[in-house]
């Protein structure tokens, strides 16, 4: 690409020796476009260049890691105690080579701790707060990296356009966004009010449905079938709302139970599917809409599919986050990882692999500190 920036730019210079006034002024919009286009490529060419000695430099940090953990271990020094050292050491280290930003690199090394079992999860962060918290805030943070890739919208779009060929399919592929995004999207808020209603809010303009132009055409049924199905999905994962890990918190303290993402989510699956099974219907009969085909919204959704292109990188790396999260916390009776450590790898992923920055979690904000520290 910048060879053939370089060719056209002669060209340009051969042009404007023509003295042509017309071509003259061409050519000066063909340099300001070579301008810009060159800048472009060099901000990537920059930001591909950091990355490399991004993962070049947490290398160093890995090796650094592996030899200090099978050096020979001193007399009087437990083997534990050794390897808290050695990881205690690579963090330090990290924050003088800075392959990431050091928040970033205590959260990895948090993790590592509680990964390679040389400390449990509660103890890594008896100096911050619940457990329980930590599992909102990252649930929140992977949230933000579904939406900012634009995964879930991709999803949502693609669900319309199999089911959406009458108002009915249409509920059903909200029913089943909903459903999709449920685990990994934990504010119910959020995942409806700020990744869902657009799209129905645009499939209902597409179907000649506006809240002061025919409502009961589509709109109406659509808002009724989306609000209802947010609140099913809310209440089938322990990471479906917010408040959900508080109440399983409560249940330890109170009735000494103890709520893992799978036993919440096996207890509520029957009764959930069936609730989205038969809402759709349900509300399709007491609110029935007078238009029955959606072919147009279907259509809307396949040309906002064409506008958003081919799969990102980011999307790509958050599907299988994804589906990463999904396995662990429904195998976490295998491999014994609490919910808490499971998102917080999730999010460690996103974030070493560049589809969440830093700077956009703002985790490094002090305004956010106080949601870490709620016992």
């Amino acid at each position: 690409m910048p060879k053939i920036l370089f060719r056209v730019q002669g060209m340009v210079a051969v042009l404007e020796r023509t003295r042509n006034p017309l071509l003259f002024i061409q050519c000066f919009y063909i340099r300001r476009f070579l301008a810009i286009a060159r800048n472009e490529i060099l901000g990537i060419y920059i930001m591909d260049l950091t990355l490399r000695k991004s993962w070049l430099r947490l290398s160093l940090c890995i090796l650094l890691a592996l030899i200090l953990w099978h050096l020979p271990i001193p007399q009087g020094i437990t083997p534990k105690a050794w390897h808290y050292l050695s990881i205690f050491i690579t963090v330090i280290i990290s924050f003088i080579l800075a392959p990431f930003p050091m928040g970033a690199m205590v959260l990895v090394g948090l993790v590592t701790l509680t990964v390679t079992q040389t400390m449990t999860f509660e103890d890594a962060l008896a100096g911050y707060g619940n457990k329980t918290v930590w599992l909102v805030v990252a649930a929140f943070l992977i949230a933000g990296a579904v939406r900012q890739t634009g995964l879930g919208r991709r999803l949502a779009l693609m669900l319309v356009t199999l089911l959406g060929k009458s108002t009915l399919g249409l509920g059903y592929s909200l029913c089943g966004a909903e459903l999709i995004l449920g685990p990994v999207v934990p504010s119910n808020t959020a995942r409806g009010g700020g990744i869902l209603a657009p799209i129905m809010r645009s499939l209902a303009e597409a179907l000649g449905s506006h809240p002061d132009k025919e409502p009961r055409r589509a709109g109406d049924y659509l808002a009724l079938v989306g609000a209802h199905a947010n609140l099913i999905t809310s209440a089938m994962f322990l990471t479906g709302m917010a408040a959900n890990p508080l109440v399983a918190q409560a249940a330890k303290d109170v009735f000494n139970v103890d709520f893992s993402w799978v036993t919440w989510a096996l207890g509520v699956l029957i009764p959930g599917l069936v609730g989205l099974g038969l809402l759709p219907v349900f509300l399709y009969m007491l609110a029935k809409p007078t238009l029955v085909n959606a072919q147009a919204a279907q259509q809307k959704a396949r040309e906002e599919l064409k506008t958003m292109g081919p799969w990102t990188t980011g999307e790509k790396v958050m599907a299988i986050t994804f589906v990463l999260l999904l396995g662990l916390w429904s195998t976490s009776g295998w491999h014994g990882m609490k919910a808490t450590l499971v998102a917080w790898i999730g999010l460690c992923v996103l974030l070493l692999s560049g589809t969440q920055k830093w700077t956009d979690s703002k985790l490094h904000s002090i305004t956010h500190f106080p949601l870490f520290l709620i016992r």
